[in-house]
């Protein structure tokens, strides 16, 4: 296909902006599709778990300004469950939505 037209330069940043819009569609296709086949955590979250970390770091932090939050990492039936001391935040991760794991000592 052929087009000609006066206003190159705005065809050229038309293409730029339709080529980002459906890049940005891809991605968001694949995260909705990546996290589709998440799952609630299996668990009874009222007694502690038997196998659990303390004295853990997440990063990015959890909204905090003030840089890292210090937690807890459970292990549960079908994933973890990291969250604060002050337990006003968490975070359930599946073991299905986990790739890769790194661990960093101190």
């Amino acid at each position: 296909m052929d087009f000609k037209s006066s206003s190159k330069g705005r065809i050229a940043k038309e293409q730029t902006r339709l080529i980002d819009f459906a890049q940005q569609q891809g991605v968001a296709l694949k995260i909705e599709q990546d996290t589709r086949g998440a799952r609630e955590l299996i668990g009874n979250f009222h007694v502690p778990p038997t196998i659990g970390f303390s004295d853990l770091w997440i990063l990015p932090p959890l909204g905090v300004k003030e840089g890292e939050t210090q937690g807890t990492l459970e292990v549960h039936e079908n994933g973890f469950r990291y969250s604060t001391i002050r337990s006003d935040k968490r975070v359930d991760i599946t073991f299905g939505n986990i790739k890769h794991a790194i661990l960093q000592t101190a």
